[in-house]
């Protein structure tokens, strides 16, 4: 029965982590049509992927690995790659 909790458990994790990523996507994308507008898309594209950094340091880096070869501190956690 154990591994039915595990199962649930990585099933709920993974719904957690797509809701997140959701709600961090949109949360970036939403002023982007007005904001674009009045500055470059280089500038612009180079401040989001700063501040999808630092969300995703702030929020995820605990259990998931967010760098290109470190490895996640929680073993069922998958890497953000």
């Amino acid at each position: 029965m154990r591994i039915g909790k595990q199962v649930r458990r990585t099933g709920e994790h993974r719904l957690r982590v797509i809701a997140a990523l959701l709600a961090i996507s949109t949360t970036l994308l939403s002023g982007w049509p007005a904001v674009a507008e009045e500055r470059s898309d280089a500038a612009y594209e180079a401040q989001l992927v700063v501040k999808g950094q630092e969300l995703i340091e702030q929020h995820c880096a605990k259990c998931h690995a967010i760098g290109r070869k470190d490895t996640s501190t929680h073993q069922d956690a998958p890497p953000f790659r």
